[in-house]
């Protein structure tokens, strides 16, 4: 749950003034509580239930709408923790005194008009006051809307037994078909309730999901597996592949899901199906899906499953994108097919294929599987005009530990981000008095931030005189970005290094680093700023 901002902060402070410092009308309340609907955060409602109850009518029927509104908006996941804050809050007001004296003859004429009546008599169940909580859990319990539905299933974990009983109660009184959208929007605290000790009857939950398994319901759930909260859907498409209740349109909509793990499940479903003439009709889009757990165990299935295709797919794997998948090929072509020479193959195929339509897997297999006699064929890619392959080249020639650090060099300066992050990473072993002074003219030269950022990284792998000088004059930047990583480098520096080593400095080193710091902007931190200031002294 996230916290208040600054603003509801201030709505709050606002509405809980006394009446003559701020209120001119009954007008400027309403406005305040109706500014908090658009926080659309429930930490509100606490705040807003000692209005609920407030004389002015006007008042109390704002405040009811923007605690359903609020709350309609929100996960059922939220419900538990704003329980504990209802419970918890005094607000030790005479406003307040409505809510916190509330009792149960106060419920008794508590007319339910609406959903906003119905949700706020839902509220009262999370009172403080036991007695309380026990007459709303009664009300609510002989409402035939299913918007109680949440409400009970919390009170089963209620430490009275007589509130208990009654919530079981009146959730038995609502297993029914019409109310199963309820249970479904309400999933999590129905399998939250497993987590409850204090619920005695855990056979409620069997009860539910008999429920949704029914025929009648199963619109329901199929409408869950849209729905806003990613636990409901989860659950929802579980549901149907756990029971094999699904048709291809369903499978091929859960393998495009962009939840992982829902994917996966239909993945796995499939893949742990019974008929081997419906697992084959799968297997080869399986193969290529998206996520790599998936095209993994897509892998291990056809070798257990269809042994007769398995290297064909494993030959192909040797080309996946992900490092895993081509490692897993490789052990298994090893060790079951005795297969060694993949290099070759990497190498024939980067040879066969237009360089426009070169795959960086091949490049990145060949640096994961070939020698330093390789670089010369990988070279070429470096000034490829697809961004991932240049990546691979430099990747696979860092790999086969080439000793050229102009390659490495050069593809820092590249255009792309993640390229020249690829670059730097691989100039990291190489990094001395020599290179740092060279990597220093290059950020001179540069007019790029993003290179100028790499630079400035790798300055920190540098020997201590090195990395502080040169950051200490990269504070001098005008850029604002490149000020603060330098400023963050410089406290860094100063956290972890014995600053003793300045003995060995002689006169001249010591004056051109005073120097340095005294052109540098100073440090937002005043005690850092006055460390560095007494350095060499």
């Amino acid at each position: 749950m996230k916290p208040l901002s600054e603003e509801a902060h201030q709505i709050i402070n606002q509405l809980y003034q006394k009446r003559a410092l701020f209120f001119h009308s009954n007008h400027d309340k309403v406005e305040l509580i109706q500014e908090l609907q658009h926080e659309g955060n429930v930490r509100v409602i606490p705040f807003l239930l000692p209005f609920v109850f407030d004389r002015k009518d006007t008042i109390a029927q704002v405040t009811k709408r923007t605690i359903h509104y609020i709350l309609a908006q929100s996960a059922c996941k939220q419900w538990i923790e704003l329980e504990q804050l209802i419970k918890e809050m005094n607000f030790y007001h005479k406003w307040s005194q409505t809510w916190d004296h509330l009792l149960p003859s106060h419920l008794s004429t508590f007319e339910i008009d609406n959903p906003a009546d119905a949700t706020i008599l839902g509220l009262c169940s999370f009172h403080r006051n036991g007695y309380v909580r026990e007459e709303a859990v009664k009300i609510l319990s002989a409402q035939p809307q299913g918007q109680a539905i949440p409400f009970l299933l919390l009170r089963l974990n209620d430490y009275i037994s007589a509130t208990q009983k009654r919530a079981l109660h009146g959730l038995r009184n609502n297993l029914r078909t019409e109310l199963s959208p309820y249970f479904v929007d309400a999933i999590y605290l129905v399998d939250h309730l497993r987590n409850y000790p204090k619920v005695t009857d855990k056979m409620i939950i069997e009860e539910i999901e008999l429920l949704l398994q029914s025929p009648a319901c199963q619109t329901a759930v199929h409408n869950g597996t849209y729905h806003e909260d990613r636990f409901t859907r989860r659950f929802c498409f579980h549901f149907f592949l756990q029971h094999h209740q699904y048709d291809d349109e369903f499978l091929k909509r859960a393998l495009q899901n962009t939840d992982a793990l829902i994917a996966l499940g239909a993945g796995e479903a499939i893949l742990n199906h019974y008929d081997q003439a419906f697992v084959s009709t799968w297997i080869k889009s399986l193969s290529v899906h998206r996520y790599m757990p998936l095209r993994r165990r897509t892998l291990h299935t056809i070798m257990e499953r269809f042994a007769d295709q398995a290297k064909a797919y494993l030959e192909h794997a040797l080309l996946d994108r992900h490092a895993s998948i081509r490692e897993y090929a490789r052990f298994y072509l090893r060790s079951i097919f005795d297969r060694q020479d993949f290099h070759t193959f990497y190498t024939s195929y980067l040879l066969q294929q237009p360089y426009e339509e070169t795959s960086a897997s091949a490049i990145l297999g060949l640096g994961e599987t070939g020698t330093t006699s390789c670089i010369p064929l990988i070279e070429p890619f470096l000034l490829h005009p697809k961004v991932k392959v240049r990546k691979a080249a430099v990747r696979s020639i860092g790999r086969l530990h080439s000793s050229n650090q102009t390659v490495f060099i050069q593809a820092l300066l590249d255009s792309s981000p993640s390229v020249s992050k690829e670059g730097a990473k691989n100039l990291i072993p190489f990094v001395n008095e020599k290179l740092s002074h060279q990597l220093w003219n290059l950020f001179i030269d540069t007019s790029s931030v993003m290179h100028k950022k790499q630079l400035l990284l790798l300055f920190q792998h540098s020997s201590k005189r090195d990395c502080l000088y040169y950051t200490i004059k990269a504070r001098q930047s005008s850029e604002l970005l490149i000020q603060e990583l330098s400023e963050e480098i410089i406290i860094w520096w100063l956290s972890h290094y014995n600053r003793t080593f300045f003995l060995t400095f002689s006169e001249e080193e010591k004056m051109r680093l005073r120097e340095e710091i005294k052109k540098m902007p100073a440090l937002t931190d005043e005690m850092r700023q006055m460390e560095l200031t007494q350095l060499g002294h």
